[in-house]
């Protein structure tokens, strides 16, 4: 882990935009990458344009689990007769 490698660095040292050692930037990058990758194909130009897309599918999933639930409780009513 490349967080092991500065044992002398606290974290809030180590997260400082001023302070972050340059693979531990690196790491964080390629990881951002991957996981970005999970979403779509086209990497995200900044932050906000992938808090957008998050927070769309947040919205989608809500909405979604939202329905289900209002067609369990109509089943239970029915079943109850």
């Amino acid at each position: 882990m490349t967080r092991e490698m500065y044992p002398d660095m606290t974290l809030a040292d180590m997260y400082d935009p001023d302070k972050m050692p340059e693979p531990l930037r690196e790491a964080h990058t390629a990881l951002d990458i991957a996981v970005d990758g999970l979403y779509r194909k086209k990497p995200f130009t900044n932050d906000e344009e992938r808090l957008q897309l998050l927070f769309a599918l947040y919205e989608e999933l809500v909405s979604k689990n939202s329905n289900a639930g209002a067609v369990n409780s109509e089943e239970e009513d029915e079943s109850d007769d």
